[in-house]
């Protein structure tokens, strides 16, 4: 999404919170990708309660 500028302009002007996973972690069998989000899946909770829209983060 960051290297379409008309996609990330819309994304950050919207009031959505977005989570990614990181590069390491979107190349991994699918169960390690839910076994980390579900690790945190409490924080990620937290954090889109606490950010403004147009919020993005990934997590590894």
């Amino acid at each position: 999404m960051t290297r379409n500028k008309v996609e990330y302009a819309a994304f950050r002007s919207s009031r959505l919170v977005g989570f990614f996973l990181s590069k390491g972690l979107y190349k991994a069998p699918v169960v390690k990708q839910m076994e980390r989000l579900l690790a945190l899946w409490c924080t990620i909770e937290k954090q889109s309660e606490i950010v403004a829209g147009g919020a993005m983060f990934d997590f590894q």
